[in-house]
């Protein structure tokens, strides 16, 4: 079978297609942040909307072409070369993201990592002096078989309660040193033996926060982990607990996932 140049234009534009909106929507639910980034001189910067004093800033790279920049040719440019920035926190801390194509929900797409989190973008819209999207806060990927050996780590970390920091900090280092671990340094802890990296809306904490919601949903928690370790009303029978909630559910999106196969 022959292919002329339409026929390849064709396969090239279907298997680089974004399922994107034009715009963002003016109306999003509270989880999603919208980052709008602005073209100033060779770096597109800006902050995320409705939080303060995030900065999320990218060097424009050599070969990326402007006048012609859309999320189509962003999207190619990233799959052949990738691409990486900053973001910088509102203490001025500053932590790397890079910038990936994955394929989800049968399309290709961006994903962003950094040590605050994975997330995919979303609503993207690109051109030559702006880049705006959406990312959905509570992003998690899909569970997997890791997920659940985080889980048993963590729990056999915190088996006994002596074991169990009862004043979170999230400074793990220290949890390490005394011997003692918080639920959310337990996770974190456990996330970095089993994938050698740490992501923090790993599927396994994710599930963990949804299971403490779901269970004490009378509780308001600012950041679940830690204020749940550290509400005086848990128990340590609570910790244990949760993370069962959380590995059942993981359990069950498998079971699902092996019947859709």
């Amino acid at each position: 079978m022959k292919f002329n140049n339409t026929w390849i234009v064709f396969f090239l534009l279907l298997f680089f297609s974004l399922p994107l909106a034009a715009q963002i929507p003016e109306v999003l639910p509270d989880d999603y942040l919208v980052f709008q980034l602005q073209r100033v001189d060779m770096t597109f910067v800006g902050e995320a909307e409705h939080l303060d004093g995030f900065v999320l800033k990218f060097q424009i790279p050599e070969g990326l072409r402007l006048d012609t920049l859309d999320a189509d040719a962003l999207l190619a440019f990233i799959a052949q070369k990738g691409l990486s920035g900053t973001l910088r926190y509102p203490n001025d801390r500053r932590t790397p993201v890079t910038l990936h194509v994955v394929r989800h929900r049968g399309h290709r797409e961006i994903y962003m990592k950094s040590s605050l989190g994975y997330f995919l973008w979303e609503y993207v819209d690109v051109g030559s002096e702006r880049i705006a999207f959406a990312i959905y806060w509570w992003y998690r990927p899909p569970a997997t078989e890791k997920d659940l050996e985080i889980l048993a780590l963590a729990k056999k970390i915190l088996a006994l309660e002596r074991h169990w920091e009862r004043r979170d900090d999230r400074k793990c280092d220290q949890d390490k040193e005394d011997g003692v671990y918080s639920l959310f340094c337990a996770l974190k802890v456990a996330a970095i033996k089993v994938m050698n990296e740490y992501n923090h809306h790993n599927t396994a904490m994710q599930m963990v926060r949804f299971a403490i919601e779901a269970r004490f949903p009378e509780r308001e928690f600012e950041h679940t982990l830690m204020d749940f370790n550290n509400d005086d009303k848990t128990s340590h029978t609570d910790l244990l607990q949760v993370i069962d909630a959380a590995a059942e559910k993981i359990k069950q999106e498998l079971t699902g996932s092996q019947c859709r196969q």
